[in-house]
């Protein structure tokens, strides 16, 4: 059986006791393998939220789906929350449910979709926001070329000059390095949960 998969674990029900340690410390290594994968995909503090508080790390940008893209859902299944600035910059375009930040540090565009139609509406040309800016509230109406069944930010980098979604490998996004799937920073690591369908669409 391939290791971890729901057969080996029926499998260890099975093992003579003689080897009941062994099973002990495999069913040991399950939970906390478990608790940790829950762990790196729910706790990433200061992206596209208040940095006191922590969002679902949903879709890494190696999908398919949404290739160089990332989905940031709300810590509560359904419920709105806030969204807000992950990176100083001025606002160089909206439409919809979208809005562009050119940030301050390299000129690149940060990209964030999903944002109340009102709360858009605020956000004009030429206007500066700071790191920990509110930018609005999450919604499910479609805009933007884009639809959702659940509160969620869709987040990604913009080039500056040609307008084109850019591989995120290796930036960083208020101090997160993006690695593959992860996103690591002073330490800690955090990984995308692709298994956690409180997303339909982007």
């Amino acid at each position: 059986y391939l290791e971890h998969s729901p057969a080996f674990v029926s499998a260890l029900d099975r093992v003579p006791r003689a080897f009941s340690w062994l099973v002990d410390l495999e069913h040991d290594f399950l939970e906390s393998s478990a608790t940790n994968r829950a762990l790196t995909a729910y706790s990433i503090p200061g992206l596209p939220w208040k940095a006191d508080s922590s969002w679902r790390y949903n879709q890494a940008p190696t999908n398919p789906n949404h290739l160089l893209e990332f989905d940031f859902g709300v810590p509560s299944v359904g419920v709105q929350d806030e969204v807000y600035a992950a990176e100083s910059g001025v606002v160089v375009g909206t439409s919809g449910t979208c809005v562009w930040i050119q940030r301050e540090s390299d000129g690149l565009r940060v990209f964030y979709q999903h944002i109340e139609y009102s709360d858009i509406d605020n956000l004009t040309n030429g206007r500066r926001i700071s790191y920990g800016d509110r930018l609005g509230r999450t919604t499910i109406s479609d805009g933007c070329d884009g639809n959702t069944s659940n509160h969620h930010v869709h987040f990604s980098f913009y080039s500056p000059y040609s307008g084109g979604i850019l591989n995120p490998q290796g930036f960083t996004m208020n101090g997160w390095l993006v690695q593959g799937n992860t996103l690591v920073k002073d330490g800690q690591v955090r990984t995308a949960n692709f298994s956690d369908k409180v997303l339909h669409s982007d």
